[in-house]
Formats: structure tokens, C-alpha cells, sequence
């Protein structure tokens, strides 16, 4: 299995049950998260989504820049109710695109 990154968004394989202290709760094969600085995925869809869990792989280190793109401009669209393609004339492709450029000069 390759090294995980930071901001990597991963697609779950196969089903498992996570017990989140109050319930358990099913991640379906197909669920999607994201891969945090500390080691945790954090779950995007299904009924896990909102979800935290340590993995047991180790931290990771490197950064997918593109992921982390992607996750910034979808944060941005769902907090603003963003549902047009194209917001003041930038595309959402362009607008991840530029996401890229600055997180790359920080990171």
C-alpha cells in the first residue's frame, strides 16, 4: 500500500464498522474521507460522513495538493451556497487551479 498524504482524499474497499462511542456506525465500500496531518480520515459521505478515525498507518508527511484544492473549493461552494460553475466569471476549474498555485507557495 502506498504512503498516505495530507489532504488525500481515499475511497474506501471494503466495509467495516466503526464505533464512535455512542453507536456504531457502517462505512460502506465506496465511502469517501480525507487524510488529516494527525493521521486521521475524515469522512466525507455515507453514514459515517462528519466522522473521525485514527488509522493505523503511519502520519503522513507529504501533501496532495490537488485534493486539498478540491476539498478548499468545495468547503467555499457549500459555505456560500455556491451552485453555478461559474462565479464571477471563474470557473471552479480555474478557481482549483489557483488553490493549487497559493498552497503550493505556502506549503
Amino acid at each position: 500500500m502506498k504512503p498516505l498524504k495530507i489532504g488525500e482524499i481515499v475511497t474506501i474497499k471494503h466495509p467495516y464498522t466503526i464505533d464512535t462511542g455512542t453507536k456504531k456506525v457502517q462505512v460502506k465500500a465506496g465511502d469517501k474521507g480525507f487524510i488529516d496531518s494527525s493521521g486521521c480520515i475524515h469522512y466525507l459521505t455515507g453514514d459515517a460522513k462528519g466522522k473521525i478515525r485514527k488509522l493505523r498507518e503511519p502520519i503522513p508527511t507529504h501533501y496532495d495538493i490537488k485534493s486539498i484544492s478540491r476539498l478548499i473549493s468545495k468547503r467555499l461552494k457549500d459555505r456560500f451556497s455556491i451552485t453555478d460553475d461559474e462565479v464571477f466569471n471563474v470557473t471552479e476549474k480555474d478557481c482549483i487551479k489557483e488553490i493549487q498555485e497559493i498552497l503550493k507557495e505556502i506549503l
